[in-house]
């Protein structure tokens, strides 16, 4: 009776169950453990080094005691630490002393930069190329120029970041106004500036207001605190991202030959690849 409603289809053949194995690209498995080119990835523990950098080799903030300059340190602050600093309204340190003058930051939330829109990570992504000039097999020599070869060159593609924007909540806490004035002020002129080390990753900051000072009595102290939010327009690229590496090498092939005895320019080839 089944076939006679459908003669095209067996009466015991029995549906294919769908593969759980990975479709894998061969021509794109490329060994990697020789060459000196690393997997490029922006972490959030990248953002933070960047701030504690800055604080420490570009702003410096210092005050002066008893004609004696101080260097101001940065400290971030573990959920577990804020949490103590906002019940004793101090930093202290891991003895019980009172720690000033001292800055004292974490990271509050994270969240999509709307201006920057990019497709999110699959395989027709949007990825930045770059060719890396010398390698070891792209050398030239006499055997090459006598059989028309043409050098390999090695290219390296790299996904397209996420951009976030980072909020972060700091706290200053010295002896005296005057103190507080000078580090506000060395803060202030570095806001709207990018952040960052030198030939590295740098993001764009924003402070949008200082609030009030507040002077707050201890047992035997007297500090000032300020607190600011500072806003980081930052990136964000993993490592990995489903055990595939993000940072693609790919090499071009060193001869294509169409015809007898025509040669093509494989470089030509690869970029309409």
């Amino acid at each position: 009776m089944a076939n006679r409603l459908r003669p095209d289809r067996p009466i015991n053949k029995k549906p294919k169950a769908p593969s759980s194995k990975k479709k894998v690209n061969r021509a794109k498995q490329v060994r990697r453990d020789k060459d000196k080119v690393r997997n490029i990835s922006v972490t959030l523990m990248d953002i933070d080094k960047t701030i504690m950098y800055y604080f420490d080799k570009v702003i410096k903030p210092k005050v002066k005691e008893n004609d004696e300059i101080i260097n101001v340190p940065l400290r971030y602050a573990s959920p577990e630490r804020w949490s103590a600093i906002q019940k004793d309204g101090v930093f202290r340190d891991v003895k019980g002393q009172v720690l000033f003058p001292i800055i004292v930051f974490k990271r509050n939330s994270l969240q999509k930069d709307e201006q920057m829109q990019v497709k999110s990570f699959d395989g027709n992504q949007l990825r930045y190329m770059f060719e890396k000039k010398y390698t070891d097999v792209n050398r030239y020599d006499r055997f090459t120029l006598q059989n028309g070869l043409i050098p390999k060159k090695e290219f390296y593609s790299l996904a397209m970041p996420n951009f976030h924007k980072i909020n972060y909540t700091c706290q200053i806490y010295t002896e005296y106004v005057e103190q507080m004035n000078n580090i506000v002020e060395n803060v202030s002129y570095s806001e709207g500036r990018y952040w960052g080390e030198p030939n590295k990753f740098r993001f764009r900051t924003s402070i949008d207001s200082f609030e009030d000072q507040l002077e707050i009595s201890t047992d035997s102290d007297r500090l000032v605190k300020t607190e600011f939010t500072l806003t980081i327009n930052g990136y964000l690229i993993p490592e990995s991202l489903d055990y595939e590496v993000l940072t693609q090498k790919e090499v071009s092939p060193a001869r294509i030959v169409l015809k007898e005895g025509e040669p093509i320019d494989s470089e030509k080839i690869f970029r309409k690849k």
